[in-house]
């Protein structure tokens, strides 16, 4: 790798994981200000949030550490050579699966809000707790699979071809949880009580925010996913094309970024928030912003 791509990707993914960072931290404290008025949906969200904000630790911390994959080590599953980058890339792998479990519960509950407004409604909280619980139980498994080849308990290939089932699996779930989504909203809903039809507006609204997130974050994924895929399959491939690896490195993690954005375009207790904040700048005060 030449001297100008290997600062060109240093800067690239450090730009990232600053972003992620504030804008993930920015978003926990929003919601954690507003928490008695959410709707229980935003925990969801906060829930992504947190594994969004994980993701660009990790990475800092393998920047740091010189041990970010690609940039500073070559992945040859050697248990000799093969030293504690491999376990930075093993949290980040469980972080990201968290990001990506996470859209497919959020899509499945906003699918059973549309579909269903009057049992939605109905829902117990400890639900949302279990949905929260899975996703990071289930995180596990792509990080597992992505260790195993070291202890030589499965080929890479077959690691691969699993890891990237789960996330076609995922994929698939979220969406045919859309499709039916847009169906349904498609053929109007006749609605009388007003009240209902108040909430089931603000489903509505909430579940095109979500469906924006779920798309620019397909489009982050599956690129990246394809050129994993390629790479991994052929081993020998891999010192070729490190440019390419690095590349869809910068684009799946850049999933963890836009989630804040895409939050402060479209939610207005965030733009409400930034305006208080840079207002509170601008006067020379202590940043500590109160919602009404």
């Amino acid at each position: 790798m030449s001297r100008t791509v290997f600062v060109l990707f240093c800067f690239l993914l450090s730009t990232e994981s600053v972003f992620i960072c504030i804008g993930n931290a920015f978003t926990i404290f929003v919601f954690w200000q507003k928490r008695l008025s959410l709707q229980r949906t935003y925990y969801l969200l906060l829930n992504l949030t947190v594994a969004d904000l994980l993701v660009g630790v990790m990475l800092l911390i393998s920047l740091a550490t010189r041990s970010a994959q690609f940039l500073f080590t070559e992945p040859n599953y050697d248990m000799n050579t093969y030293h504690y980058s491999f376990l930075f890339s093993s949290l980040t792998i469980w972080f990201s699966w968290c990001s990506v479990f996470s859209l497919t519960v959020i899509s499945l509950e906003r699918a059973y809000a549309v579909l269903c407004p009057l049992r939605h409604r109905t829902l117990n909280s400890r639900v949302y707790v279990n949905g929260i619980a899975l996703v990071w139980v289930a995180s596990i498994f792509p990080a597992v699979l992505f260790m195993l080849p070291l202890f030589a308990v499965v080929d890479v290939r077959l690691s691969v071809v699993l890891i990237n089932l789960t996330l076609l699996l995922s994929l698939s779930v979220i969406c045919t949880s859309y499709m039916l989504m847009r169906n349904r909203l498609s053929r109007g809903m006749l609605i009388c009580d007003s009240q209902l039809r108040r909430n089931m507006a603000r489903n509505i609204k909430l579940s095109k925010t979500l469906l924006i997130i779920v798309s620019l974050s397909l489009v982050c994924w599956l690129p990246a996913v394809l050129l994993y895929t390629v790479i991994f399959v052929c081993p020998d491939c891999i010192l070729e094309a490190v440019n390419v690896m690095l590349t869809a490195t910068v684009l799946h993690l850049l999933n963890s970024v836009i989630n804040p954005i895409v939050y402060t375009y479209r939610m207005p207790m965030f733009k409400e928030a930034l305006r208080t904040l840079f207002r509170m700048q601008a006067n020379g005060e202590s940043v500590q912003v109160q919602f009404t």
